[in-house]
């Protein structure tokens, strides 16, 4: 993100791409203990899942400039599709899916 960033201050807005900010989210999710509104605010990420599954499907290389980027693209976009099933599984003392998510995951 610091070569992006670097460029220009109109390539910040590279920054505030949708799947960016849920990887943030991720992130925090993940890091912050828990609290009454963390089921609620992982709920609500499972519907943002449209983003990376968009951007696999119709990836934007164009200002890729580095060979490696591509990889790194397809690598981190997978994550974020993965990130919900590790929440639910392997972190389940902490989150839960709730029927009508995940119906809406698997549709």
């Amino acid at each position: 993100c610091y070569i992006k960033a670097s460029k220009s201050w109109s390539d910040l807005a590279y920054m505030t791409m949708p799947c960016h900010i849920l990887t943030i989210m991720y992130v925090l999710l993940l890091l912050l203990p828990t609290t009454p509104h963390l089921q609620h605010t992982f709920n609500l990420l499972n519907y943002f899942l449209w983003a990376p599954i968009i951007a696999l499907v119709v990836p934007d290389f164009s200002d890729h400039v580095y060979p490696i980027e591509p990889y790194l693209y397809f690598i981190h976009h997978t994550i974020l599709l993965l990130c919900p099933f590790y929440c639910c599984l392997l972190r389940s003392d902490r989150f839960d899916m709730d029927p009508p998510c995940l119906m809406y995951m698997l549709e």
